[in-house]
């Protein structure tokens, strides 16, 4: 398309793009965005698109940076960015695409026309902008880009806006209505030395996107700078056959008057009630909230250049300088690694429990559940096992297939230690559990992975449960089993040999008595079945760890078997904050996460055993997922696993 098509084309441009990026947004769980602190980034006339949606996000309560793509790593790096929202039109700016990989452990969100693209294929979720086609000149592109963000953005803090329905009709008016203006300015202009635009705060999107677009269609030389900024010197420059180009109506009005008086040509774009005069051109907008309002400040910018562009006879149909190294080539159609239209990257989690076996379905790399389905673990029987898990993994292929959901990894959570090859390094829980053979069965539907079960739980609550937005915290299992997983920087720490995770099994004191050798394994008295053994020991009758929780206070024998189950966990917890001082304390697991009397016992008892007052008030949490824990973790490290794949 033509550049001054283009530009006409935006009102409608903007209500195709609207319609799709509100589709997509409905079916869109922000969660992981809504971060301790949040980065958006892009690379040219998507990063000045950034500036529109900055200050509202900071106004809503959100932390956020807006970082040009090349400097993403070093905030990735120094660990103070907890998610990203990316905006590439065409999905192949070689910046972007490093900046994105770089940021893998991220919840990723991006923003582009391109769905298939190379950026798009490495996002956890993705909005569609459906543009029409776009010229030379990024044009239509730019002010979609702005709406996109905006509804992202409000979304994100809860306050949407409905000014955005009205806004294609806003655009074709000021259109019409600034095009006499501007084409009488560029007639008193002819083709001006320089052009300087001036703007700060969301106005220095148009301010810094003006400045390009002079340059890409009019090639003229430009520069942008924020309004205090100019005020301090740059404004000296000033003078014949430059033009100042201004957006704002603040100090910025003055600033406009002050140089028309002095015989300059100015441009003043505001929601400000200016007048025109000698030298000074005024384009009148009405007042909106600040995104809504950088979509209409560069209309009259991009008016001027194209009228700029005609008076010197340039066709606005390319660059003279095509840089090979600024973009990748994009993915074709079905190639590995290119995501179909329609069609969702997701993972597989299997949780080999004690007694419970658990498959989900996940979307995209934070987890977004949308299968889970559990049954009982087959006893001693590691090829039962196998053909238990093969059912419930069916099921959730079946309904990924319907969904349109493309598996990109499986990942499988054991109660066992994990070497730090990946190789299962004990078999207490599951006798003849084989990672290997799992990994050759499952390998059909995508790469696998095998990972403790302990350390899978807490990569889900990492991201999807309580532990998310928070740098620091240990994770403990109760179920079966105790273990225990401290993230660290989001990372877990895995010991030198992927055996930091034993709590529960390994013997406190020993002593004798009577003859009688004794030991406190940690186990054997605090773990479900050590709980449902006392109950039995206290003339109990079989029954279930849900039975004897269900008739504390009603039951003799279940009421002492859960205090002294509860008070025995209670210890052992406050054992290991003494000994790593953790900020949080995230407890999940089938027992850990059963609300009552265990629970509120337990924690009592641990804060009775933490010996630093400090640290006795830290916050001791219940799983947000719950059991689901290790199954959509485990979903989650197939994901990020995969990742080689999905490149």
């Amino acid at each position: 398309m033509r550049f001054r098509d283009a530009i006409a084309a935006q009102g409608r441009n903007l209500r195709q793009s609207g319609a799709v990026v509100a589709a997509a947004l409905g079916q869109l769980d922000l969660e992981p965005w809504r971060s301790h602190c949040l980065a958006l980034t892009g690379m040219g006339a998507s990063t000045y698109a950034l500036s529109a949606v900055l200050p509202g996000l900071l106004d809503g309560g959100q932390r956020a940076l807006a970082l040009a793509a090349d400097e993403l790593h070093a905030a990735v790096s120094a660990a103070i960015v907890d998610s990203v929202i990316v905006v590439s039109q065409g999905g192949t700016s070689t910046e972007t695409l490093e900046a994105i990989s770089t940021a893998d452990r991220l919840p990723r969100l991006v923003i582009t026309n391109d769905p298939v693209s190379p950026v798009a294929a490495l996002a956890d979720s993705v909005v569609p902008l459906g543009l029409l086609e776009d010229s030379a000149v990024y044009t239509l592109g730019y002010t979609a880009a702005i709406q996109a963000l905006g509804g992202v953005t409000e979304a994100l803090v809860g306050r949407p806006d409905d000014g955005w329905e009205a806004l294609p009709d806003t655009v074709e008016g000021i259109l019409a209505g600034s095009a006499a203006i501007v084409s009488q300015l560029a007639d008193r202009l002819g083709v001006p030395r320089a052009v300087d635009c001036v703007g700060s705060g969301a106005h220095s999107a148009a301010a810094s996107e003006g400045a390009l677009v002079l340059r890409e269609a009019a090639a003229v030389p430009t520069s942008s700078h924020p309004l205090r900024q100019y005020l301090h010197g740059p404004m000296e420059a000033l003078g014949d056959g430059l033009i100042l180009v201004v957006i704002g109506a603040d100090r910025e009005v003055r600033l406009a008057h002050d140089v028309a008086a002095a015989g300059t040509d100015v441009l003043l774009v505001t929601t400000a009630d200016a007048e025109p005069a000698d030298h000074l051109a005024v384009v009148r907008l009405p007042a909106l909230e600040p995104a809504q309002l950088a979509v209409l400040e560069i209309l009259p910018i991009q008016l001027l250049a194209s009228e700029l562009a005609a008076r010197q006879g340039r066709e606005v149909t390319g660059f003279r300088f095509e840089q090979a190294d600024t973009k990748v080539a994009g993915p074709k159609r079905g190639q590995a690694g290119s995501r179909p239209a329609g069609l969702h990257w997701g993972s597989l989690g299997i949780d080999v429990g004690g007694t419970k076996l658990a498959v989900t379905l996940t979307r995209g790399r934070t987890g977004a559940l949308e299968f889970f389905e559990a049954a009982p673990t087959p006893k001693q029987d590691a090829e039962e096992i196998w053909r238990a898990a093969e059912r419930l993994v069916e099921q959730a292929l079946g309904l990924a297939r319907r969904e349109r959901i493309e598996v990109a990894g499986i990942g499988v959570a054991v109660p066992e230690l994990i070497g730090l090859d990946g190789r299962i390094l004990s078999h207490a829980v599951v006798p003849g559990l084989d990672g290997d053979e799992w990994r050759r069965r499952l390998e059909r539907i995508a790469p696998v992975v095998v990972e403790s079960d302990v350390r899978a739980g807490a990569r889900g609550e990492a991201v999807r449960g309580r532990g998310r937005g928070l740098r620091s915290f240990c994770y403990v299992s109760v179920g079966t089993g105790i273990s225990y997983a401290l993230m660290l920087n989001g990372v877990v720490y895995r010991g030198a040999r992927g055996a930091a995770i034993q709590l529960g099994n390994s013997v406190a004191a020993e002593w004798e008595t009577d003859g009688v050798r004794h030991k406190w394994v940690l186990e054997e008295i605090a773990s479900g079945p050590a709980m449902l053994t006392r109950y039995l020991k206290l003339g109990g009758i079989g029954a279930t760890t849900e039975a004897v929780l269900a008739a504390y206070g009603e039951e003799e024998a279940a009421t002492r078997a859960v205090r002294e189950t509860a008070r025995a966990f209670g210890i052992g917890l406050g054992l290991l904050v003494n000994l790593l001082d953790p900020d949080v304390v995230v407890v999940g697991g089938g027992l850990g996460s059963a609300p009552g009397p265990f629970w509120d016992l337990g924690v009592a008892a641990a804060r009775d055993h933490v010996w630093c007052d400090a640290a006795r008030g830290l916050p001791i949490l219940q799983a947000e997922l719950g059991p689901r824990s290790a199954a959509v973790g485990a979903a989650i490290v197939g994901f990020e696993a995969s990742r080689p794949v999905l490149t």
